[in-house]
């Protein structure tokens, strides 16, 4: 069996190929060969029946490849390109006949261990709380290390090693960038006096008139430590306003966008058809009734949290519930993390390896 290619192991002077063209449909495809072009030979049959290494440079060489038709271009003594049909089966298929004639699959050397210090060194400036500070300060060891060691291991245990560092890729962009947590729902039920009592100021204009909030205010805060921007949306409704209209529209990306969608209910309407329809189009949202002060203390709350933004009542309790939602469990202090999108990327460039 052909062991995977591994992106870790340092480049040796040896032939290697590269697929030049992206995958998915395509009229053409392309693959460079660098180094001993000889190899070439076994499958392509130029209609010149020159050898490759004797095609003139930059000229254009018709043949076939396997009884398939392509053409090579040398573009120096020892590169060439090889363009065939689009599409993934024709490309793929030379891709593993030059494997099997001993061509290694060149792939980008992986970073420095220094490189990965000095982006976190960088990223430690977008820090806005000592807690994803110190997550941050953490991964300046845990990360590199986790690299270097994946050198050591063999295919299986260095999948299931990259896939467990790549699930708190989530949780590593997130130390650097606030989640999203969007308030939403029909107008007047209170979303803006909601956000003004998490954030601790009078960041949304309260009003008792429906459709007062017709953009999407947002303001930051943290809680538990934990970098959060609350968004407060237009009440969502039908109407004829064509102002409230946009800022329902500006609404529902905002809520498509976000890492956490609350809706706000008022506890004294109870549920309405239009509640239930609002619900069953959000990916597991956090239900909140407000208004909860205004109830008879007999009546019974439906499922969801009980609040009362006007006075307090319930806030901490949402807050909690808020940072369980988007930070259920926390890693180990010596997790391996992925701080970046360059990291995550090239942890997945490792994956796709092997």
């Amino acid at each position: 069996m052909t062991s995977p290619v591994n992106p870790l192991r340092s480049m040796r002077e040896e032939s290697t190929f590269q697929i030049l063209t992206p995958e998915g449909r395509g009229a053409v495809a392309s693959l460079q060969v660098t180094g001993d072009l000889d190899v070439l030979n076994r499958f392509f049959v130029a209609a010149n029946r020159k050898t490759v290494q004797d095609q003139p440079v930059d000229r254009i060489a018709y043949g076939t490849w396997d009884e398939e038709d392509l053409v090579i271009v040398r573009t120096s003594a020892s590169t060439a390109e090889i363009h065939c049909h689009g599409g993934h089966i024709a490309v793929h298929r030379i891709a593993e006949q030059l494997v099997q004639s001993g061509i290694k699959e060149h792939v980008v050397p992986p970073p420095s261990e220094r490189s990965f210090e000095e982006e976190i060194d960088q990223l430690l400036q977008l820090a806005t709380t000592r807690r994803t500070a110190h997550w941050l300060l953490r991964q300046r060891l845990s990360f590199p290390a986790a690299i270097q060691q994946l050198e050591q291991l063999s295919a299986n245990e260095l999948k299931q090693t990259v896939q467990s560092i790549l699930q708190w890729s989530n949780f590593g962009l997130h130390l650097t960038q606030p989640w999203k947590v969007v308030l939403c729902g029909h107008p007047n039920v209170g979303k803006s006096t909601l956000m003004n009592a998490l954030v601790g100021y009078g960041r949304s204009v309260v009003f008792d008139q429906p459709g007062t909030t017709r953009d999407v205010v947002t303001a930051s805060t943290a809680l538990e430590g934990w970098p959060i921007e609350f968004a407060d949306t237009a009440g969502l409704r039908e109407t004829s306003d064509e102002l409230e209209a946009l800022g329902v529209e500006k609404a529902q990306k905002v809520i498509e966008q976000a890492d956490l969608a609350i809706i706000v209910m008022d506890a004294t309407s109870g549920m309405t058809k239009a509640d239930e329809s609002l619900i069953s189009h959000q990916s597991e949202p956090l239900v909140v009734w407000n208004k909860t002060d205004l109830l008879p203390s007999s009546k019974d709350i439906q499922s969801g949290l009980s609040i009362s933004a006007q006075n307090g009542d319930g806030v901490d309790e949402l807050a909690n519930a808020i940072v369980q939602r988007l930070i259920p469990a926390l890693p180990q202090e010596d997790q391996a993390i992925p701080v970046s999108q360059r990291q995550q990327d090239y942890l997945c460039q490792i994956l796709e390896s092997v």
